[in-house]
């Protein structure tokens, strides 16, 4: 449908990002007590089952990755890509934000932005930054709201046109201008969106900002009388269920802390108060769906504004997976599962289908979700995408996007490493034209 020719050869580029990233299965001799129940509910089911891919190596600790990663054993960007740009040459203006993209003759010649507090230069070399690969004079911009990563060429002051970076030393708010080759977005799904909106370019084909898909997901919890599940002990996202990916659902073994999954349990006053007690005896498996429904981001009153509307099918989607995660959390000895819908109250064993089988509406659902994509969506036609299959923006030449809003539909899987491979394509190609 998006005809983006390239895709088939991104398996070399997922294996690089593999590596780089130290991406590895879950040992299951260490993933925890969370994921071994969710693995003998499954195959109890014959459902389909593995240890995850993590892009942490073998270290599996306390369970505590939402709130980030005290041993920086996730192989995040600070302790993966900018130390292998830097170390290639690139230099990472931090604690600055990107205001507008500069265009002059009708092509991206840079960024415009604002230094804050604090903000300084790291890194050395070349006149690179922004997108891995990419090559002298090519300004990385993180886009409005965020934080500057990579500017080339950036000096304090409206009409500085230099060849070094030497922007952060001046006081907080202070502008400045990057001056480039080529410009590369990379602000994410509601970042990228915004900063191309609010200065009014990249919109010609009407689709910059639409086509926001969330992957939505609902956490499933269980309790096991009794047992010591202590599911912050191993590692938090340890073993999927693809048996219905068919139907564009993934089930996981995952496991919030106390903080962030008491409120998810049913109850009030002692007996809410009895199952928190407890939370050591609870397993919990998440569903997430490869959504079609689709939101919006748009620019009000000077503010970012998301809208999203979660269609019917997706809904009665999401009601079959939660039926399927009630069914491994029984199947593995649960007492009583917490479905996250509107009145269903707390399953007991066999009463999964009734939620499979009742009509849900979509404001019955308690959902969450945690990977926004397609607001600037990638195709060949112009007429229907926002960049195309190299990264450009139809609109701009010398403008690229390499972030999830480039991805033209949800996937299902998490998006990371697709996002990453994606990039470096882009980044390969835009090195290979840069360089001539």
């Amino acid at each position: 449908e998006f005809d983006i020719g390239w895709a088939p050869e991104l398996e070399g580029e997922f294996e690089g990002v593999e590596r780089d990233l130290d991406v590895t299965a879950v040992d299951p001799a260490t993933a925890g007590r969370n994921a071994e129940l969710c693995r003998i509910g499954a195959e109890a089911l014959g459902a389909a089952n593995r240890p995850l891919p993590r892009a942490a190596g073998r270290v599996a600790c306390c369970g505590t990755c939402p709130m980030g990663c005290a041993l920086d054993a996730k192989r995040a960007m600070h302790v993966s890509e900018l130390p292998r740009a830097a170390a290639a040459g690139a230099r990472i203006v931090a604690g600055a934000r990107v205001t507008r993209v500069l265009v002059e003759g009708g092509r991206a010649a840079g960024v415009e932005a604002c230094a804050a507090a604090g903000a300084g230069v790291a890194g050395a070399g070349q006149d690179a930054a922004g997108a891995a690969g990419a090559g002298p004079d090519a300004a990385g911009a993180a886009g409005a709201g965020a934080d500057a990563a990579g500017a080339a060429g950036a000096r304090p002051g409206a009409e500085a046109r230099a060849a070094g970076v030497e922007a952060g030393a001046g006081a907080a708010g202070a502008p400045f201008r990057v001056d480039a080759r080529a410009v590369v977005l990379a602000a994410g799904a509601l970042g990228t969106p915004e900063l191309l909106l609010r200065q009014g370019i990249a919109g010609r084909s009407g689709h910059l900002g639409r086509h926001l898909r969330v992957q939505p997901a609902c956490w499933v919890g269980a309790r096991h009388p009794g047992e010591a599940v202590r599911g912050w002990d191993g590692v938090m996202q340890s073993w999927g269920v693809g048996e219905w990916a068919d139907r564009g659902l993934f089930l996981e073994a995952t496991f919030s802390p106390l903080p962030f999954g008491a409120h998810w349990m049913p109850g009030a006053g002692p007996a809410f108060a009895e199952r928190v007690e407890r939370y050591g005896e609870m397993a919990v498996v998440g569903v997430h769906l490869a959504d079609r429904s689709e939101g919006r981001v748009r620019v009000r009153g000077g503010q970012l504004r998301v809208a999203y509307r979660l269609t019917r099918d997706d809904a009665a989607t999401l009601a079959f997976g939660i039926a399927r995660a009630a069914a491994i959390h029984f199947a593995s000895g649960a007492g009583e599962v917490y479905p996250q819908v509107a009145g269903a109250g707390i399953l007991r064993p066999g009463e999964e289908r009734g939620i499979e089988e009742r009509r849900v509406r979509p404001a019955e659902l308690r959902l969450e979700a945690f990977h926004p994509m397609g607001t600037a969506r990638m195709g060949d036609e112009p007429s229907g995408s926002v960049v195309g299959p190299d990264g450009e923006v139809h609109d701009v030449p010398g403008l690229f996007v390499a972030d999830a809003s480039v991805l033209p539909t949800a996937l299902g899987a998490n998006p990371m490493l697709t996002i990453m491979a994606v990039a470096r394509h882009t980044a390969r190609g835009l090195a290979e034209r840069l360089a001539y």
